[in-house]
């Protein structure tokens, strides 16, 4: 086996960051946990970008002068900046921005011995958009240089992306070592591509939860609005009620630090009171609070994370099969609701036994250790 000192330098390519909360964590989390191994990390800066004709982009370019979409632009760029911010300051070292395939094609000359693809949805062609074999590393070619997948997700609880099926498999077994983030995505890789994956993880619960709170400690403290932390994704009526109802039943006030695109559909002089929350204030929600309702997957770990009583609701859009294998590896299934008629009293006041999940967590997350060390290692 060879040791640490063989790998030289590590590159790690997971979906474009933008907005996402969860998405950025779990990449500062994986870049931070595999640079405390000692290895020279970098994280891939790519933009998916798509590619639009030229009388597309002079319509877009018309239909933003006549409404003044410009000026909303710059305003975007004010709103987004305390994520930015974030960014900026923790995931690096990284890669100039990778818009094309063609830049990609020239990533030779950054000398990797290795990359990791994961975590998030990397292997969801609707998120890959033109990018689809890139989370599969067809670009390498290179043998010497190892190809690891950690813990990564197709997204789906089965393929749908049959025309790929070939082309997927053969990538996928030239693999050196596979980890993904559900149930369903082992044994996709057994019985579609007949290749060996291992359940680990998502990066976020790669660190502990004393690793979060120092960083919310280094930012000025924040206002507490309520009792009931709400991150939720995709505003619905349902959701709402779900919200409604916990408030009642528990007595307690809600509260969010997710605005998503509110500002959009405001008047110019008001569209800045709805700058994006940073980060840090993204995790403080759950650090203070006493109960989450949320429809994210990452609001579910972060739930479990800082021991919190939680509901999740099912974001059928963004993937339902995240939160199922999540809840099941903590014995949490009843925490997962998706219509109103689910929740009731009961479930909202039921003690979650703490002491188990966390027992777990740290059994799972020796096993991630395991898995990251020996593929880098081997």
């Amino acid at each position: 086996m060879k040791n640490k000192s063989a790998i030289k330098k590590i590159g790690i390519l997971t979906l474009p960051l933008n907005l996402n909360y969860g998405g950025i964590i779990q990449a500062y989390a994986l870049l931070t946990y595999i640079s405390s191994l000692g290895h020279n990390v970098e994280f891939i800066n790519l933009k998916i970008r798509p590619s639009f004709s030229f009388p597309y982009k002079l319509r877009n370019f018309l239909y933003k002068v006549y409404f003044n979409k410009f000026y909303i632009d710059r305003i975007k760029t004010t709103v987004e900046l305390p994520i930015q911010k974030f960014k900026d300051e923790n995931i690096n070292p990284k890669t100039s921005v990778i818009s094309s395939i063609e830049k990609l094609n020239n990533i030779n000359q950054y000398n990797y011995s290795a990359f990791i693809v994961g975590s998030d949805q990397v292997w969801r062609f609707e998120y890959s958009k033109n990018f689809k074999k890139t989370f599969f590393l067809d670009f390498i070619k290179n043998k010497k240089i190892k190809k690891i997948a950690y813990a990564a997700s197709f997204g789906n609880n089965e393929w749908v992306n049959h025309n790929y099926t070939v082309e997927i498999k053969n990538l996928l077994n030239k693999f050196n070592k596979i980890s993904v983030r559900e149930d369903s995505a082992v044994k996709i890789c057994k019985d579609i591509f007949s290749v060996y994956s291992e359940l680990n993880l998502d990066p976020a619960l790669l660190l502990k939860k004393e690793d979060y709170i120092n960083i919310i400690n280094k930012t000025q403290p924040s206002l507490k609005f309520g009792n009931i932390y709400t991150y939720i994704l995709d505003d619905t009526q349902c959701k709402n009620e779900i919200i409604h109802l916990a408030e009642q039943n528990l007595g307690l006030k809600s509260f969010s630090v997710n605005f998503g695109n509110k500002y959009k559909t405001l008047p110019k002089n008001e569209m800045i009171k709805y700058q994006h929350s940073s980060v840090e204030d993204w995790i403080k929600g759950f650090y203070q609070c006493d109960f989450v309702i949320t429809d994210s997957y990452h609001g579910t770990i972060f739930s479990i994370l800082f021991n919190k009583p939680f509901i999740a609701i099912g974001n059928s859009n963004r993937g339902l099969t995240r939160f199922t294998s999540l809840l099941k590896l903590f014995n949490l299934e009843n925490r997962f609701v998706s219509t109103t008629n689910q929740l009731d009293e009961k479930l909202l006041k039921s003690n979650i036994d703490f002491t188990s999940v966390n027992k777990i967590l740290e059994d799972q997350r020796l096993k991630s250790f395991n898995f990251i060390k020996e593929a880098l290692n081997e």
